[in-house]
């Protein structure tokens, strides 16, 4: 991290990266990660494929009462 800040800190290293796009990218995805292992717990939400009426709407979401 000294090192990082005695070179410039990220204002030179957006400088570097904006001048050597090609190897910047290289760096970057070697970042992403490959694989994520994790475990869904939540059921997923009833989309309907119509829209609701507008009654219907303002019944369900009116600002005077509570969702």
């Amino acid at each position: 991290m000294a090192v990082f800040q005695r070179l410039g800190s990220t204002h030179a290293m957006a400088q570097w990266a904006k001048d050597n796009q090609t190897e910047f990218y290289k760096m970057y995805a070697r970042l992403i990660p490959q694989q994520i292992d994790m475990e869904v717990t939540t059921k997923p939400c009833d989309v309907s494929a119509e829209p609701l009426p507008a009654k219907e709407w303002d019944e369900r979401y009116s600002s005077d009462r509570p969702n």
